[in-house]
């Protein structure tokens, strides 16, 4: 995605719609700000954001952080992504490895295969995958994989692909007998504004044993505000199941509501919002694959 879309679509995620005309001015004083001479150049807006350094990324965000600031609209904790695409060898001997799909040196297509040539190598115990297997490449900004005469081809999700197949996050590619998962892993970026009593819970990093529990008692791993009395000391759980999140009312006084429909046990999505009394979460699924982390921030 290129560096101007970016901003446009963050920048828009960031101010309410009724505040358009302050959203359109933030917006060109960013693109002014990043395109003059003393800062990325006139041709920075016309860059991949994928491309931009570690340091020219803070220098963006903190144009952006500086000119909010100024209009003092924003008063909440905002999150934007640059996004990483990356290969994860699920199963076998080199199981957990990742390519990150950005750095590999290629012309114009990335290849699969036992071969030592191949940019994403399969192991050679795999006798069920060819030598030179399959292939990703770019277009429009997507990545479409396709295979390239193999001997027992090339599936994804469970189909074999008989021509060019786009990828979608999570997509799970079989060759031969080795298991592909394609992500898209979100670098995050987040801005805690002036806004108080707001706290960001990263789930991998918690000591449990098998759940996350919520509520008022101290000795939960997510606490709610003691003096919020509409919440219980114990009142909804979050678990694991299959590497997706769950979370589940544990006979609470009043309710746990996903999305404001009340429920007992549920599946979460990224951006759910779940409501336990009078306190308000967000459910992000920040980063995806091998290297998985969720972040619940307490609204």
């Amino acid at each position: 995605m290129l560096l101007e879309a970016f901003l446009s679509a963050v920048i828009s995620a960031l101010v309410s719609p009724e505040l358009m005309k302050i959203r359109e001015e933030i917006l060109v004083k960013v693109n002014n700000r990043i395109k003059s001479p003393s800062s990325l150049g006139e041709g920075a807006l016309e860059g991949d954001i994928s491309n931009f350094s570690e340091e020219e990324r803070n220098e963006i965000w903190n144009t952006v952080v500086t000119t909010f600031e100024e209009y003092d609209v924003s008063k909440e904790i905002k999150t934007c992504f640059f996004f990483k695409h990356v290969i994860r060898i699920m199963n076998g001997i080199d199981k957990g490895r990742e390519y990150s799909l950005k750095e590999i040196n290629v012309t114009k297509d990335i290849r699969i295969g036992k071969c030592p040539v191949c940019e994403i190598r399969i192991s050679h115990y795999d006798r069920y995958a060819s030598r030179h297997h399959a292939m990703i490449f770019i277009e429009n900004d997507d990545y479409f994989i396709r295979d390239i005469c193999s001997r027992n081809g090339t599936w994804v999700n469970g189909l074999r692909i008989e021509e060019k197949t786009k990828l979608h996050d999570r997509d799970r590619i079989e060759v031969g007998k080795t298991l592909l998962m394609f992500n898209e892993k979100e670098e995050a970026i987040t801005v805690i504004s002036k806004a108080e009593g707001r706290k960001e819970y990263h789930l991998n990093e918690i000591e449990m044993r098998g759940d996350i529990k919520i509520g008022r008692c101290p000795i939960n791993e997510i606490r709610i505000d003691e003096e919020d009395l509409t919440a219980s000391r114990h009142h909804a759980r979050l678990f694991i199941k299959d590497s997706d999140y769950f979370i589940e009312d544990i006979w609470s006084l009043g309710g746990t509501f996903v999305n404001d429909i009340k429920i007992d046990i549920k599946r979460l999505e990224d951006k759910d919002k779940i409501r336990l009394g009078n306190t308000l979460m967000q459910f992000r699924m920040v980063g995806m694959g091998g290297k998985d982390y969720v972040t619940v921030v307490a609204v």
